[in-house]
């Protein structure tokens, strides 16, 4: 018997189009999660991943470093599935100046 949508736990995966983000969502697919992603500039790749998973992923564009667009994912997230149940805070930019990265 298959899950009611509402027994399905909830992933929020933040920088979801990277390669660790969408390797997370995949993981967290196949363990029966439903996925709310966030991205900030890979629309084509956030596209492929609700493809690939139909349903189950959905994804939001937002700043992660924007207090009001988190307060508006966030409220997207509730209206959607009400909650969320694991957090994984992937998102991120390094800003320094190492030589080596130049």
């Amino acid at each position: 018997m298959a899950a009611s949508p509402t027994s399905q736990p909830v992933a929020v995966i933040t920088g979801i189009t990277g390669g660790f983000g969408s390797a997370l969502a995949a993981a967290y697919a196949r363990a029966r999660f439903r996925i709310y992603g966030l991205y900030r500039s890979a629309e084509r790749q956030a596209g492929d991943l609700m493809a690939e998973f139909p349903g189950q992923v959905q994804v939001y564009c937002a700043d992660v470093g924007s207090s009001s667009e988190m307060a508006n994912a966030a409220g997207h997230l509730r209206q959607l599935w009400g909650r969320a149940d694991v957090l994984v805070n992937n998102a991120g930019i390094t800003r320094d100046a190492l030589l080596v990265r130049q």
